[in-house]
């Protein structure tokens, strides 16, 4: 039986704790940041296979079940030429990614319906409605006390299962603010 096909990632944490620390240590804290959302590190090597084969198909079912992992349709979402709702994109728009940066939306899933989905509300009162099985990075409380932690993907069911921690009920998880939106500079 041959061996599974493993990230980047997971063959970091299979490294000597010893020779994991030294590749941490050289890196920055953007970087370390960084990574989290770095899809050549998470992804196994038949994903990114699909990125240079243009196999879309094959790289969609290598994702697990019910991909789609949706926002209600009335999100808003900025966009360098204003905002929209996650209802109006459509394959070619143009978004803003976690860092900060001009992405191109390459893919739409089809509007889902009948899902179990949850209000997700942030600490300035910010309400988002996501899918139970929606994917979101967030740095659970045992994690923020590292700070070379690169938090865990975990579902919106997941979060509301863990959402308070202790006797005290504290907050258990936290989402990293996304970087600055950087806009390319207007012709005068």
């Amino acid at each position: 039986m041959s061996q599974p096909e493993i990230s980047m990632a997971q063959k970091f944490a299979m490294l000597p704790k010893d020779e994991r620390d030294k590749i941490l240590e050289s890196m920055t804290p953007k970087q370390l940041a960084d990574l989290s959302y770095d899809w050549n590190w998470w992804a196994r090597p038949k994903q990114l296979k699909c990125f240079e084969d243009g196999d879309w198909s094959t790289f969609m079912y290598l994702c697990g079940r019910g991909f789609g992992k949706a926002l209600s349709l009335d999100t808003e979402i900025p966009t360098p030429d204003g905002w929209t709702t996650m209802g109006d994109i459509k394959v070619g728009d143009r978004l803003f990614d976690e860092g900060g940066n001009i992405c191109t939306v390459t893919y739409a899933t089809k509007v889902m319906k009948n899902r179990p989905c949850f209000e997700v509300v942030f600490s300035d009162n910010t309400i988002v409605v996501a899918d139970a099985e929606h994917q979101w990075n967030t740095l659970a409380k045992d994690e923020r006390r590292n700070p070379e932690s690169l938090g865990t993907t975990r579902t919106t069911l997941e979060i509301k299962e863990t959402l308070t921690i202790g006797d005290r009920k504290e907050s258990n998880h936290a989402i990293r603010v996304c970087e600055p939106v950087k806009y390319k500079k207007k012709k005068p």
